[in-house]
């Protein structure tokens, strides 16, 4: 350890001398200062004191010689007092101030001095009869305290020398041994000897020294051995490692080399490699190029990681390598040398070519296969488009001729002339339509469902309305049969909720067609309920039971299936398998399910069980089964045109507008219906889609763009069955949608929605439109014309 220029002049003993002088010094120095003002002190009050005691025995004694004017005796008297050498002057003065006696002594410095006047009691009286003025020279109490402190000085001088003597003579005699033993231990320590050698310690004061060297030479002896071991497991990972383990100069020459560095260049030996080369860009690098851009690489970041390159081996055998390379430099930033770590990766290299050369011939197989099943995509496509224009065309002309059979044997019912038998084979015409149209709405529906465009319509409507209308639909059939339908009761159940109430619809009427259809004596009950009330999401819980003949457990998954049917309804001969087919893919897409359980000969109960929430719709009136009479309203009958290429349906449509009381007139095609707009300004146009000359969308198009063309409201007819559609037709100009096949209801009930118009019913009845179409009634359905 170097020491501080500082410090190189002082010694231990001339500081511990120091110290304690200042320190004795310092404390002599308090002392004497206080003990002189102490002395001083006393020696002012004892002066003081002593002038008082004058000064009374004056005024006692001289009150007589003053009272007769006996100037003598007052001369003797003060005299007497005046001889004592610590008055330094002495006055007395009668009553008018004259001073009898008066003597002041020479170099008597500073003085106490103290003054009374002298009274003569006469009676009662007391009268002034002088004035004494004595004071005390301080001289001579000054020096005895400036000899008192002359005398505390040189004790003090003496006391510092004493000192100084004694704390040199013992720092030298009690101090040298453990220093030397203490040196002694260093000593052996900076020699590597790491024990005290058996020094001895005398005093108490320097055994934490001695504690201190032991512990320090025990830490060294551990960060020796730490270091070791360090050592010898890097020396293990150095020489046995399986990668290139290297140091180099910036020049390029090896400075250090693990043996696994040298066989991987071809080497004998890391001596021999180092020895061997001396620049690794000449001699190493195949690309001489990738040496200068890891050079720059190191510059600038200070390492290169997974660096692939190739290098010569000693028998000049190319090589790919791994490199990780860092630089290492000094303090002041200036490059020392490089290390890092080498890897052999040619195999790697060789199966990555392989890799690459089978990848080439995979990806022209895939590409192949690729183009083989695009074709198959393309030829599939071209079936399924085939197969939903062969649908489409199908559903168009299917329901051309059932429009009209529909259409006109309704218009028909309403004859009054007609005979009982008459009415009876109406309404085994309309049935036997019915059946036919639903067939081909399961089909399409099915179709639509396999393409995945079903969706959702959440709406509110009215479940005891809903329920009471099914019961309605199915009392009849099952009262034919003879079979007891109990009704459902909702008393306790939420009158209004929120679901897709036409699929919901459409689903009950499939489970409870179904019960009447394969049971033929007994009873049908359909039960609701509603599980977790509690919760925002409720679940309906609906169920058909019947007494038929029941489904064998193995058949029951098969009557799900679209097509399929159980032994029951073969049996039958009846349906198309479709039904519950439809219902169970229209309960999972509302978010629930549709079940099935049964016994053979006893009957099955059929669960559909789909989540609801509670609705709040102020207004939902059940729409009312009396046939419309007309019109109910004082203002302008509202005037109507229906645009439509097929005579048979154009006339259907504008003979039941005009028995409701509208001012109807009829177009043929949209250009027609154009030109008619600009004279007629109709209230209302139902508009076809497909027609010749001009389509309902290009008409509308140029309606909208005529003066007062934004005001008329504009519903589109389309027979393509895809309630889709809709958004489409939205955006295009119109205001709503009806897909063909509609109710007659549904005519009446739109333009009342659209136009806010009331009707007229038969028996002079009026009852309020509903605000919502949520609820649908028993129908008499019937279609419009083919689409072209």
């Amino acid at each position: 350890m170097r020491s501080s220029p500082e410090y190189e002049s002082q010694t231990l003993t001339k500081r511990l001398t120091t110290g304690i002088l200042a320190t004795v010094l310092i404390v002599s120095l308090i002392a004497v200062a206080a003990m002189y003002q102490v002395v001083t002190y006393t020696t002012h009050k004892g002066l003081e004191q002593k002038a008082d005691d004058i000064l009374v025995f004056l005024v006692g004694a001289l009150e007589s010689p003053l009272w007769a004017i006996n100037e003598n005796e007052i001369e003797i008297t003060a005299n007497a007092v005046y001889q004592d050498e610590s008055v330094a002057r002495l006055i007395v003065r009668d009553d008018t101030g004259k001073a009898i006696f008066s003597k002041e002594k020479d170099g008597h410095g500073a003085l106490t001095s103290r003054s009374s006047k002298i009274f003569h009691k006469q009676g009662n009286r007391e009268i002034s009869i002088g004035e004494i003025d004595v004071s005390l020279a301080q001289s001579k109490y000054q020096n005895v305290n400036k000899q008192l402190l002359a005398y505390s000085v040189l004790i003090i001088l003496l006391i510092l020398v004493s000192i100084v003597i004694v704390t040199g003579f013992l720092i030298r005699t009690t101090l040298r041994r453990p220093l030397e033993s203490l040196s002694e231990i260093a000593r052996r320590y900076a020699s590597g000897v790491y024990d005290s050698g058996g020094q001895p310690l005398p005093y108490r004061e320097f055994w934490p020294f001695g504690e201190a060297l032991t512990h320090m030479a025990d830490k060294i002896q551990e960060q020796i051995q730490v270091a070791q071991e360090a050592e010898l497991k890097f020396r293990g990972i150095f020489e046995n490692a399986t990668e290139g383990i290297f140091q180099t100069t910036v020049e390029g020459r090896f400075l250090i080399a693990n043996p696994a560095m040298a066989r991987i260049l071809g080497y004998d030996s890391p001596d021999f490699l180092t020895a061997r080369v001396t620049d690794i860009r000449q001699q190493l690098y195949v690309d001489a190029e990738d040496r200068e851009k890891i050079l720059r690489l190191l510059a600038e970041k200070g390492w290169v990681t997974n660096y692939e390159t190739r290098f010569y081996r000693s028998d000049n055998q190319e090589i790919w390598v791994l490199l990780s390379v860092r630089l290492v430099r000094d303090e002041a930033g200036n490059p020392l040398y490089t290390e890092g770590l080498l890897t052999d990766i040619s195999d790697r290299k060789r199966a990555e070519e392989n890799l690459r050369v089978a990848y080439k011939s995979l990806e022209g197989k895939v590409e192949e296969r690729t183009a083989e099943l695009q074709a198959a995509k393309e030829a599939a496509e071209a079936a399924n488009k085939s197969k939903s224009t062969f649908l489409a065309n199908m559903s168009h002309e299917l329901r051309t001729p059932l429009s009209a059979i529909l259409g006109y044997s309704h218009l028909l019912q309403r004859d009054q002339t007609l005979q009982h038998g008459q009415r009876d084979y109406l309404n085994i015409i309309n049935r036997s339509g019915e059946h036919l149209l639903a067939l081909i709405n399961s089909v399409l529906e099915l179709s639509k469902i396999e393409a995945g465009h079903s969706t959702l319509e959440m709406s509110c409507f009215d479940l005891p309305a809903l329920l009471s209308d099914l019961h309605a639909l199915f009392r009849n059939k099952a009262e034919t049969k003879d079979l007891l339908f109990t009704q459902p009761t909702a008393e306790s159940l939420p009158r209004l909720l929120i679901a897709d109430a036409s699929k919901l619809r459409q689903v009950l009427i499939n489970m409870l067609g179904n019960a009447v259809k394969f049971t033929e004596k007994g009873s049908i009950a359909l039960r609701v309920a509603l599980a977790d009330q509690d919760l925002e999401r409720m679940r309906l819980i609906v169920e058909v039971e019947d007494t038929g003949p029941g489904i064998s457990p193995e058949e029951l998954d098969m009557v799900f299936e679209a097509f399929e049917q159980a032994a029951s309804g073969r049996r039958s001969s009846e349906g198309t398998g479709l039904g519950m087919a439809i219902s169970r893919d229209y309960a999972r897409l509302m978010g629930g399910d549709l079940t099935v359980t049964s016994t053979p000969g006893k009957g099955s109960i059929f669960r559909l069980e789909i989540p609801v929430e509670e609705g709040h719709s102020p207004k939902i009136t059940a729409p009312p089964k009396a046939r419309i009479a007309g019109l109910k309203t004082s203002k302008p009958v509202p005037r109507v045109l229906v645009v439509e290429d097929g005579e048979e349906n154009r006339f259907l449509l504008v003979s039941l507008l005009e028995q409701a009381g509208f001012e109807v007139r009829s177009a043929a095609n949209g250009l027609q219906a154009v030109e008619l707009f600009q004279e007629y300004h109709p209230d209302f146009i139902w508009m076809d889609i497909r027609m010749p000359v001009m389509d309902g969308r290009e008409a509308t198009r140029l309606i909208r763009e005529t003066e007062g063309g934004r005001e008329t409201k504009i519903v589109a007819i389309s027979a393509s069955g895809l309630a889709e559609e809709r958004t489409s037709f939205l955006s295009a100009g119109f205001d709503e949608l009806l897909p063909k096949p509609y109710h007659e209801q549904q005519i009446y009930e739109m333009m009342a929605r659209l136009l806010a118009v009331e009707y007229l019913f038969q028996g002079d009845v009026a009852t309020p439109v509903p605000e919502s179409l949520d609820l649908e009634v028993d129908p008499v359905r019937f279609t419009t014309r083919r689409e072209t």
